[in-house]
């Protein structure tokens, strides 16, 4: 549900649909990618280009295909892109690769969802087809792949090997393996789209989009917008109490993330900055980095860094001396995670600790017993471990952006009360060891997501503190009592609309958000929870202040694919709970289903 509600938003933002400046053409065409179950890069002898994503109907239908329908449905995509793994579902197809696969692409694509955009292959995706293991599937040749690409529905193949996939369509129709008019189809979605783009147009002095210069870029507007992305991102994941921090103290900023910039723009991008030579991508000197930041927030007092380790380095050169800046300073800031050596297209991780000598640098640092709050910078979750007790706050600053380390002083120094959830489950570090990547299925063994995981995770989806205190209440309870939901399968109700009042009972003013969430009570479901509704105040909330949130509860979002893909609410007993994110605010309510 988050996942799909973020590509419908995304979507429908770049491509002008909310907010756009002309009505009768598309600002971007946007693209949905990797159609699917494309969630292993690298792992072990498997590579992205020769897999076989083995999937039950049921996980395809319950976790792989709902963001993809949002992102198609409701945020009305130009453009899918379909995935480099092929995809196995018993009973159904077996190892065909997701750019000839019109189970994919015709039957739920296009015929269920009423697609009308244009299909593009990941590059090189079409030629895998055709090439030998490791470097491809190896199941037809280049002809067939062509043919069967075309005809499952892959409109343009993306490969610097495009000429390729050109010459073998002609061969194809050539040797009857494929229809002339399905290659004029996919030639017209994608010129359809570029004339919705008003790539032909004569007129491109009066559309707005192609008059849009340096002067529209990185406004003042745009800046703000950044700042308060990464404050609405970073995630308060412990406090003993030792933030937010006061101005005026002795603080060390220890570790290799210390003074990063580049990293906090994390991958796909050129340079942020025009003042040397943007065009070899490699200047980030307008970026502010986590010490100047906190330089910039504790002015009154005094600010050193060391960097004592890289990321994934074996030396342990300079961790004494990063130990000597920490051991002179009154509070310890430790600027931990990972960075594209660790996380990247074409590779995954086998550890979720921290790589390298860091485990090390902090034990030292933690062994000095001064004031010390842990910073992650990641994307992938991470695992901590006995950190987690050790460590007097935790913050997870996640990547940023341009004004990351902006938004985490902000954080730090309580100039913004931290409001965000995570939006992956914070597992140990022998899950890794408990289920191998290849494996697609979610019920599997401890299971996958938080909605499927049977373990006790470091940090639940969805967990988050703040500086204040948090109280909530059902909108409809009557001296304390509140009425069960009771639900029939055959009523011609099939929403329920709730209310939450979310009040500050702290001393703290700060924004907030709610999450929803609901539960088979019973064994009968394999499934532990599933998110069904999320709210928030859109502006801070002062001390004493209460505010009313509207959850509205439809059936289709309680309903569970079996074994057999078909998608069907249970009757039985359930449980609606809501949650700021902490392990003390949480409102719960009974939910019957009856026939």
């Amino acid at each position: 549900m988050l996942t799909g509600n973020y590509a419908a938003n995304f979507v429908q933002g770049l491509q002008g649909d909310v907010g756009g400046l002309d009505t009768d053409h598309v600002q971007i065409a946007a693209c949905c990618k990797h159609f699917i179950a494309n969630s292993m890069e690298h792992w072990g002898n498997a590579t992205r280009n020769d897999f076989d994503a083995n999937v039950p109907m049921s996980d395809m239908r319950n976790y792989y295909l709902p963001p993809f329908r949002s992102c198609v449905m409701e945020g009305r995509s130009k453009g899918v892109m379909c995935s480099y793994n092929a995809v196995t579902i018993d009973g159904v197809f077996k190892n065909v690769p997701s750019c000839a696969n019109d189970w994919l692409l015709q039957t739920t694509l296009r015929d269920s969802w009423r697609f009308e955009g244009y299909v593009t292959s990941d590059c090189g995706a079409v030629n895998n087809e055709c090439q030998a293991e490791p470097k491809g599937h190896g199941l037809y040749n280049c002809t067939e792949a062509a043919a069967l690409s075309i005809k499952a529905g892959t409109d343009v193949d993306c490969s610097i090997h495009w000429y390729e996939f050109s010459k073998e369509i002609i061969n194809a129709v050539a040797g009857g393996l494929l229809d002339e008019a399905l290659v004029d189809q996919s030639f017209a979605r994608l010129s359809t789209i570029q004339m919705e783009l008003g790539l032909f147009d004569n007129n491109k002095a009066q559309q707005p989009y192609f008059n849009l210069g340096i002067d529209h870029i990185d406004t003042a507007a745009h800046k703000q917008l950044a700042l308060e992305a990464a404050q609405q991102a970073i995630v308060l994941l412990k406090n003993d109490g030792v933030l937010p921090l006061r101005p005026g103290k002795k603080i060390a900023v220890v570790g290799p993330h210390f003074n990063a910039t580049d990293l906090l723009i994390s991958n796909y991008h050129g340079s942020r900055c025009v003042n040397g030579h943007p065009g070899d991508g490699k200047d980030f000197s307008c970026i502010v980095s986590p010490i100047e930041a906190i330089a910039a927030m504790n002015s009154a007092g005094e600010t050193t860094g060391a960097q004592g380790c890289d990321v994934a380095g074996s030396s342990t050169h300079n961790i004494a001396a990063a130990v000597a800046t920490a051991a002179a300073a009154d509070v310890v800031i430790l600027a931990l995670g990972i960075d594209q050596t660790q996380e990247r297209e074409g590779e995954d991780r086998v550890i979720t600790t921290l790589p390298g000598m860091q485990r090390y640098l902090v034990a030292e640092v933690l062994a000095l017993q001064k004031p010390t709050i842990v910073v992650l910078f990641n994307g992938g979750a991470m695992s901590l471990g006995d950190i987690n007790n050790e460590a007097g706050a935790i913050v997870d600053a996640f990547y940023g952006g341009q004004a990351g380390a902006i938004a985490l002083a902000d954080v730090l120094f309580g100039a913004y009360n931290p409001s965000g959830k995570l939006a992956a489950t914070m597992y140990p570090a022998e899950y890794v060891d408990e289920i191998p990547l290849t494996e697609m299925g979610l019920t599997v063994g401890p299971g996958r997501t938080h909605m499927f995981y049977k373990g006790k995770p470091e940090y639940p989806f969805g967990f988050g503190l703040s500086y204040s205190v948090w109280g909530l209440q059902w909108g409809d309870a009557e001296e304390g009592v509140v009425a069960d939901i009771e639900w029939s399968l055959g009523s011609a109700t099939n929403k329920q609309m709730l209310e939450v009042v979310l009040s500050n009972i702290g001393g703290v003013a700060g924004r907030q958000n709610v999450l929803m969430f609901w539960r088979p009570k019973g064994g009968e479901l394999n499934i532990q929870q599933k998110l069904v509704g999320y709210r928030g105040t859109g502006r801070e909330l002062a001390p004493g202040k209460k505010h009313v949130l509207h959850f509205t509860v439809d059936q289709s979002l309680l309903q569970m694919a079996g074994e057999d893909g078909e998608m069907a609410l249970s009757t039985g007993e359930y449980e609606l709970f809501v949650t700021v994110g902490d392990k003390e605010s949480i409102l719960t309510r009974k939910l019957c289903i009856t026939s």
